[in-house]
């Protein structure tokens, strides 16, 4: 699988997806495919873009009518977070259930404290987004920041277990991002001398 953001899209025939493969800036990608054989004809994938509703604003909506998942923030597949957000969407529904009989609360409280669930993913997908010119939209406070510090920890995943470890539990939500800025990462994040090899 190749991926492509903005305009750069991966191509549809063979010889061309594997120039374009060639084209990475790590080499090992085109080396492990120049010699096999493709299952099947290839496949192109494009996500649309990004999209966050804001019901959790709304002073009056339907009581009872409860707005999940992609239907309040619509995340590209590809940073595999969407049944992560549902699954913790469905756990707050079970505890507000439980606390709100009223259901015009229930739906008001539900809405905000999903605007708290997706606030984090939604940071994660507009730094990487923001990386490439055809991202249009209104940019996070310390965006330049955020990017500069990101690039840093994905380079630091090369060769240290501990970077990589609390990046993937970041990435898979069992983690807020402030994690990766704890001192003992931080130093291995902005110190590349000291490896703690995978």
């Amino acid at each position: 699988m190749l991926l492509g953001y903005g305009d750069n899209s991966p191509p549809r025939n063979l010889t061309d997806f594997l120039q374009y493969a060639k084209s990475l800036d790590q080499p090992y990608v085109y080396e492990a495919l120049k010699n096999g054989v493709a299952d099947s004809e290839i496949q192109v994938y494009r996500f649309p873009a990004l999209q966050r509703y804001h019901y959790e604003k709304l002073s009056e909506s339907p009581p009872g009518l409860l707005v999940f998942g992609d239907s309040f923030c619509r995340l590209d597949p590809l940073f595999a977070q969407g049944m992560s957000i549902a699954a913790k969407e469905a756990k707050l529904l079970r505890t507000m259930l439980k606390k709100y009989d009223n259901k015009k609360r229930l739906t008001l409280q539900f809405h905000r404290q999903t605007r708290k669930i997706i606030a984090v993913p939604w940071l994660i997908a507009l730094t990487e987004d923001f990386r490439f010119r055809s991202t249009f939209g209104k940019k996070p406070m310390g965006l330049s920041i955020l990017q500069w510090y990101v690039k840093k920890v994905v380079y630091a995943c090369e060769h240290n277990k501990e970077v990589y470890g609390q990046f993937m539990k970041v990435l898979h939500l069992k983690a807020h991002p402030a994690s990766l800025f704890k001192p003992k990462l931080l130093a291995g994040v902005l110190n590349p001398s000291r490896k703690n090899k995978i």
